[in-house]
């Protein structure tokens, strides 16, 4: 069986704590170099894709589809201590964020708007 980490960690101390220690983390030399390495690879394997070789020798569309999975699985890892902050948090840092303005009809020239006595095109 295989629990959620929101199981693991199962209390608001135990919950602050891992994001304290995750955020520690991230700061870290250690996690500075491991993400220095993921991007490293991460950048070999975007040439693989893009050159549609390796050493000279042409890929199949199923090494490229190999070496585009692998992009994403580094991504993943690089990303781990963010979902697990997002997770014990609760906020989405990948969300798009909310536009504030969507869905307010903005007037065109001669159209006032209904809420408001005021033309915004009147000099």
């Amino acid at each position: 069986m295989i629990l959620s980490p929101l199981e693991l960690f199962n209390s608001e101390a135990k919950k602050q704590n891992a994001v304290n220690t995750l955020r520690n983390g991230m700061k870290s030399d250690f996690w500075q170099l491991i993400t220095q390495v993921i991007d490293f690879n991460i950048d070999q394997l975007k040439e693989i894709v893009i050159a549609k070789s390796q050493d000279g020798k042409p890929l199949t569309d199923e090494e490229l589809d190999e070496a585009r999975y692998k992009i994403q699985i580094f991504r993943d890892v690089a990303k781990t201590p963010e979902k697990f902050i997002n997770l014990f948090t609760g906020i989405d840092l990948d969300e798009e964020p909310l536009d504030p303005y969507e869905g307010i009809k903005v007037p065109t020239e001669g159209e006032k708007p209904k809420d408001f006595d005021i033309d915004p095109y009147e000099k």
